[in-house]
């Protein structure tokens, strides 16, 4: 196909461009055409990437390979719907064959095909520690000239960001922000035993409530988390030290710049909720289903991701409550992103799709259904749209100053957080005292010290 046919199909096609089958909120509705580096973007637009055009393919036919942690339900079908049939109609000799996996098995599917020599050309996977194999590797593009050229640092949180930064270079694209660490709770039953209920301003407030529970309830835990080995209890053990010594101490932990009264006081803080809370350390499967477990009475309060609300609603439980974890206010979060392989040939290819999939109108459909955040900070959620109460309560703790901190799986090395796991166990199951275990923790941190040095939180 000739340049200029191209153009003009584009011209053609781009006024009735819908970017989510379900319809988006904003069409581009006229269309410039672009200097010959450029498809045409929306020079009306409130959008900076379609001010700015979005990456220009060739008229050779390319298949791109896209792995992606999005493994089921409507996300994953709407995922289908942008990448097969919406891309088609900016890039129509563009071809995306997409492989669903967990993220370990990304991971080994994707270093499987680099050793191969056939590296695939994109995945969307989680940021941060979640990628540092590949960072260091060199096997991903470097794709910060993108963020310097649409000045994408300007509507994407700090937190989110530096999921894909490695030594001030950006590899990959934040796509979603998926809410995690919330308290969940069934009201009628707090409204029954007269316990006051969250949200809890300190977590002083919190064990108040729990010695009240204790009193009518005993025996039934008043705070129950997922202790299984997929949801490490030490990674949990940092978010909620976090919001109890502030922002600043989870990143001297996620630095590797933590003292050993960090970890002391990480260890003293847990032992104490441990009274009040599930108890199973040493086999590390407590209470898997946390929302089941409250559901039928047997907790008070869960500590959950965005989907234990849906867990709540199918139980036909419509007087559930949710809030931020007590004391200082943080949101924390696992990131979604996509990054694109370097030698596969086809990264020209991954690149439009990446920068398309930071459009705004992309990130809010897709994530309305997955009911996540987008990773832009300038998509406001509304309820008309169809969004939870979950993600718009997220939402507006943000607005009112909830400082977004990464998951301890994204935002600290995890062998060094698996290495650390079994002397965190150890104290909380009495095996070796708080001291010790303070500093065999600080000693394995200094002993990775050349871990950390890919990412600096801040």
């Amino acid at each position: 196909m000739k340049r200029a046919a191209v153009l003009f199909l584009l011209v053609i096609l781009l006024p009735t461009f819908s970017l989510y089958a379900g319809g988006a909120q904003e069409r581009v509705e006229s269309v410039n055409v672009a200097p010959i580096e450029k498809l045409p973007g929306d020079a009306n637009s409130k959008d900076m990437i379609l001010q700015k055009g979005l990456p220009q393919l060739s008229d050779d036919p390319v298949k791109v390979d896209y792995l992606t942690i999005w493994t089921s339900g409507k996300s994953a079908d709407a995922e289908a719907v942008w990448l097969n049939d919406e891309l088609s109609t900016l890039y129509p000799n563009l071809e995306v064959e997409i492989e669903r996996l967990s993220t370990n098995a990304l991971k080994e599917a994707a270093t499987v095909r680099v050793i191969a020599g056939t590296p695939p050309t994109m995945a969307r996977i989680s940021g941060g520690y979640a990628i540092d194999e590949f960072v260091k590797q060199g096997l991903l593009q470097d794709v910060t000239r993108y963020w310097e050229e649409y000045q994408i640092e300007d509507f994407v949180s700090s937190s989110l960001a530096n999921s894909f930064k490695f030594n001030g270079r950006y590899y990959g694209f934040p796509f979603s922000d998926a809410p995690q660490g919330l308290l969940f709770w069934n009201k009628d039953v707090f409204d029954q035993f007269g316990i006051p209920e969250p949200p809890y301003e300190s977590w002083d407030e919190f064990f108040l409530a729990a010695e009240k529970w204790n009193e009518v309830r005993p025996g039934v835990p008043f705070y129950t988390y997922s202790l299984n080995p997929g949801w490490y209890g030490l990674e949990r053990a940092f978010i909620q030290a976090a919001t109890k010594f502030g922002k600043e101490y989870i990143y001297r932990i996620f630095n590797g710049e933590a003292t050993e009264k960090d970890f002391k006081d990480l260890i003293e803080f847990n032992k104490k909720l441990v009274t009040v809370s599930n108890k199973d350390y040493v086999s590390l499967e407590g209470t898997k289903g946390v929302q089941e477990v409250v559901i039928r009475g047997d907790a008070a309060i869960c500590y959950s991701g965005s989907w234990g609300y849906a867990a709540f609603t199918a139980a036909g439980i419509d007087n559930v409550g949710f809030s931020l974890l007590p004391g200082q206010p943080m949101h924390f979060t696992t990131t979604s992103g996509l990054v694109i392989f370097s030698n596969s040939g086809k990264e020209e290819a991954g690149e439009a799709i990446a920068l398309n999939a930071m459009l705004k109108d992309v990130q809010q459909n897709l994530n309305l259904v997955k009911d996540n955040l987008p990773a832009r900070t300038d998509t406001v959620v509304s309820a008309e749209e169809g969004w939870s109460p979950v993600a718009l309560y997220i939402e507006e703790q943000i607005r009112e100053g909830a400082e977004i901190i990464p998951r301890a799986n994204s935002g600290f090395p995890s062998t060094v957080l698996s290495s650390m796991e079994p002397i965190f166990v150890s104290c909380m199951t009495d095996e070796i005292s708080v001291e010790e275990g303070a500093r065999k923790l600080y000693e394995i941190q200094e002993a990775n010290s050349d871990k950390f040095n890919l990412i600096h939180w801040e």
